[in-house]
């Protein structure tokens, strides 16, 4: 017998959830799971619930529950509680901090929260990001990562993900085609940055075409190219979730699960959290994929299966599969994002920012990874203006418009500028393959913009070229530089 939930009350809710959590050692879990799951309340609901305990408690509801959740065993039963506390957002951007915290990446994680995220839903995850740790995201991921890996994931935060009418882009599918068979199973030695620039600026929609048009030319189709072609295994398996429909992926990500040796709980929260919007689409491609009930399997897993956790993940995911839209405006695999309203700061007034911040990229003065506002680690001449993702793309030349990817001034592209639908990104569009960088743009092997500014000139002999920029000339380090190695 299914029981209505009760009518929602935040300050009722909050006064209830105060009382499980008041002391660590005799936490009331069972109220607790009460107030959190069995009331199934939706997302917007708990949002109000954290500002009503704030108001009356002046505490944050989120530390209240991991005080008295903060046993070693109760580690999933934690984090799920968290998890639906926390919006989308902050799970995403709390998800990956985690992946890059410590010694090494968890890459796996970091490709199922970027690699289906719409170009408004990473934004969103961004300014959670720099909300909640102090450092952009993009500084984090320079950083953690190396190589192509740092490309590619650059890329997923920074490229356009431009939504293209397919009726009219049968000419720019053909093109690009023949450059991903050109840079892979034409070359005895692939050429993977071709394959992270153009797989990386699109949307789902297009690669899903891109996908059958290379299959009809080429016969592989570009998944099964990836698969032949890229060795890293973290780059393969984002290329090929890029091109992955986005249920399909998120249905066969939950079913390697479940499925696998013992259930990874962290996870199944992260993906339920993350995409709980889309949920009832993942649900029906569960079913037609693998003939199970995504709720119905979980349920036979020992973790979840009359467990703490397992109470409070179905919760989530049944609020999900109530409150998601299953088929997203505009698209079949594109969500209609929703910004959901962040719960209010509660540690004094908000940060100034750099005179030089780009919307919607504030930059907090005095945190670590930001560089100062001008003296040594000031941006260079040609940061770019707002309008412009910031690197690896480089900065437009002086007189271009501030219009994202807007035409090139002279009409006819300029050196650099490929042909992409969205009109002619600047030259430097980002180095080699893009051609030269623009007057201003920091030398090879400079991150841009550095966590302490660009340097002021090119790198003498004996120094490491990132990420710190270029030492000075003479005597100690200035503001900005750290005293070691150099």
């Amino acid at each position: 017998h299914h029981q209505m939930p009760a009518l929602f009350d935040p300050v009722h809710d909050a006064e209830l959830l105060r009382k499980a959590t008041k002391s660590s050692w005799s936490t009331d879990h069972k109220l607790l799971i009460h107030v959190v799951a069995e009331n199934e309340r939706t997302n917007e609901q708990m949002q109000e619930l954290r500002k009503a305990f704030f108001r009356e408690y002046k505490k944050c509801p989120i530390e209240a529950v991991q005080k008295a959740t903060n046993l070693p065993h109760q580690s999933a039963y934690s984090k799920a509680l968290v998890a639906t506390l926390l919006t989308r957002e902050e799970c995403a951007a709390q998800n990956l901090h985690l992946a890059m915290k410590g010694l090494g990446t968890d890459e796996r994680a970091m490709i199922q929260i970027l690699a289906h995220s719409t170009k408004e839903e990473v934004e969103l995850i961004k300014a959670t990001y720099l909300r909640m740790y102090h450092k952009t995201l993009e500084a984090d991921i320079t950083d953690d990562t190396s190589g192509v890996e740092k490309k590619f994931f650059l890329g997923l935060i920074n490229a356009p993900r431009s939504r293209v009418d397919l009726a009219s882009a049968e000419d720019e599918i053909q093109r690009d085609v023949k450059e991903l068979y050109l840079a892979g199973q034409a070359k005895w030695s692939s050429d993977i940055s071709a394959f992270v620039k153009i797989i990386t600026k699109h949307d789902n929609e297009y690669l899903a075409a891109l996908n059958l048009a290379y299959g009809r030319v080429y016969g592989d189709t570009l998944i099964r190219a990836v698969e032949k072609e890229i060795n890293s295994g973290c780059l393969a398996k984002g290329m090929k979730a890029m091109i992955m429909d986005r249920a399909d992926f998120y249905a066969s990500e939950l079913h390697w699960v479940i499925s696998g040796a013992g259930t990874n709980t962290d996870t199944l929260t992260r993906i339920i959290a993350t995409q709980r919007h889309t949920i009832p689409a993942i649900c029906h491609r569960y079913m037609n994929k693998f003939g199970k009930n995504l709720r119905h399997h979980m349920e036979q897993e020992n973790a979840v299966k009359d467990t703490q956790y397992g109470k409070v993940i179905l919760s989530l995911l049944k609020v999900a599969e109530a409150a998601g839209t299953g088929s997203p405006t505009g698209s079949n695999n594109t969500p209609h994002v929703q910004p959901s309203q962040p719960p209010p700061s509660h540690s004094g007034p908000p940060p100034a920012l750099h005179p030089y911040s780009n919307p919607g990229y504030p930059q907090l003065v005095g945190q670590p990874g930001h560089s100062p506002a001008s003296g040594p680690g000031a941006p260079p001449p040609a940061y770019t203006p707002p309008g412009y993702p910031p690197a690896p793309y480089g900065a437009p030349p002086p007189g271009h418009p501030s219009a994202p990817y807007g035409a090139p001034p002279s009409g006819a592209p300029q050196p650099g500028y490929p042909p992409a639908h969205y009109g002619a990104p600047p030259s430097g569009y980002p180095p080699p393959s893009y051609g030269a960088p623009p007057p201003g743009a920091p030398p090879p092997g400079y991150s841009h913009p550095a966590p302490y500014g660009a340097p002021p000139g090119a790198t003498p002999p004996g120094y490491p070229s990132a990420p710190y920029g270029a030492p000075p000339a003479h005597g100690a380090p200035p503001p900005g530089y750290p005293p070691a190695p150099y």
